[in-house]
């Protein structure tokens, strides 16, 4: 109960050994509830008056009684029982966030607020800034639900009770649309970043409910319009390039971002262990691949090799228009990406591990060879966010195995390359393509 305060006078109420008896107020002829007392104190000779709470005071008077223990005992004889009226304690919870926000007063246009007062009351609210807008309840309540429309200014809610009344006045305001976004991605570290990688999800984040449009074929969800505000909106780039503009909007308030979608350009090739056998005229290296940009991830895509064929001079000239991988259907398996292997300067781990090697097993000695020896393949590399729609990476990849005459050797793919002389001893030769060791086949000049 808030400050309650005492009213008039309901009832007086006698109680006797045998029972009670309630009087109305007139009963006291004028007197006060303490001049009464007083009297019948008089009467006693002994006795007193109590306040004993805003409602309720009694005149304690002795009762008499058989023991003489019981004589002098102050029991209350009389009891005056008066009106109780408080003051009303009014509140306030933003009902339209997560968690509801209490005892604000101001709140922005479509937001939903509820009054609550300590008491039941009845409810006054006149006004055309907010639903509903007219309102005078018959019946009492605890508490109002409202909503601010699409107009600023202030309401004045009022709850009365049959002695008081009290009113609050609720600040309707523009709101100011603040806009974030951050992708589901945890790698690359900025997570806030508007520029996101072809089947990366990303969400758009506002501080204040609000409506959403993207009106985009990009994404997916597809051509979003929401009906019911809220505080964030995703969606996951699909697998073509461009723009989409994010529109969040709540009454005459509107905001935008625009969120850019790329493609994956090309591969970055990393040395993971060499390759050559002693005596071979071989070179070659197993790569961890990853795909680049770095500035976004391409976790959601599938990656594959296509078949490409060579062109060879020299001493290895027998490859020249054999294909790289021998691939049936024209491209290696698919292989998905791992979106939460990602370095800075590489990019996203394409899944695929390379075996980049060449050579030549049969070549005539002594050194210096009549001819060197050069093998090159210009390899294209697809993607796709389900394995089925293809689309092709922009660059070339470049895998080239060079020997010159003085019997060095180098493979090179893109960056990345390596170089033995063919006397160098071996280095894990197991690893060669196939999982056969070369046999070196050195052929005598002389001897022919």
């Amino acid at each position: 109960m808030a400050n309650p305060k005492r009213n008039k006078l309901l009832r007086v109420i006698w109680r006797g050994g045998l029972g009670g008896y309630t009087y109305p107020p007139e009963e006291l002829k004028g007197l006060t509830p303490e001049q009464h007392c007083q009297e019948q104190i008089n009467q006693r000779k002994k006795g007193k008056f109590e306040k004993v709470s805003e409602g309720e005071d009694v005149c304690l008077l002795p009762t008499g009684g058989y023991f003489v223990e019981e004589r002098d005992k102050l029991l209350p004889v009389w009891s005056y029982q008066y009106e109780v009226i408080e003051d009303i304690l009014l509140s306030t919870e933003v009902i339209s966030v997560t968690p509801p926000e209490k005892n604000r007063t101001t709140i922005i246009m479509g937001e939903k607020i509820k009054i609550i007062s300590d008491i039941p009351v009845y409810w006054e609210v006149s006004s055309d800034l907010v639903t509903p807008g007219q309102i005078k309840t018959t019946s009492t309540s605890k508490s109002i639900t409202l909503t601010a429309l699409d107009k600023a200014g202030a309401v004045t809610i009022t709850a009365r009770t049959e002695h008081k009344q009290k009113s609050i006045t609720i600040k309707i305001i523009e709101p100011k649309i603040i806009l974030s976004s951050e992708t589901a991605a945890i790698l690359p570290a900025n997570r806030n970043r508007t520029t996101i990688g072809v089947g990366e999800k990303i969400s758009i984040f506002s501080n204040i409910p609000v409506l959403w449009e993207v009106p985009s074929d990009l994404v997916t969800p597809r051509q979003i319009k929401t009906t019911v505000p809220s505080k964030s909106i995703t969606f996951t780039a699909l697998d073509k390039a461009g723009s989409v503009s994010v529109k969040a909007k709540l009454g005459s308030a509107q905001k935008s971002i625009t969120i850019r979608i790329i493609t994956p350009s090309s591969l970055k090739f990393e040395i993971l262990s060499k390759i050559h056998t002693q005596d071979v005229l071989d070179s070659g290296f197993i790569a961890k691949v990853y795909v680049l940009p770095d500035t976004v991830n391409f976790g959601a895509l599938y990656f594959a090799e296509l078949e490409s064929y060579a062109t060879a001079t020299g001493l290895l000239v027998e490859g020249h228009n054999q294909p790289h991988g021998k691939y049936e259907g024209g491209h290696s398996e698919w292989v998905h990406a791992v979106a939460n292997k990602f370095e800075k300067g590489k990019g996203t781990d394409t899944g695929m591990q390379d075996t980049v090697y060449g050579g030549q097993n049969e070549y005539e000695i002594p050194l210096p060879f009549t001819n060197g020896g050069k093998s090159i393949f210009k390899i294209e590399y697809i993607w796709s966010l389900d394995s089925q729609k293809v689309n092709k990476l922009t660059k070339v990849v470049n895998q080239s195995t060079t020997i010159t005459k003085d019997g060095y050797i180098t493979t090179q793919k893109n960056d990345q390359k390596v170089a033995f002389y063919y006397k160098d001893k071996s280095i894990n030769s197991h690893l060669t393509p196939g999982g056969k060791i070369p046999i070196p086949k050195p052929i005598n000049k002389k001897s022919k």
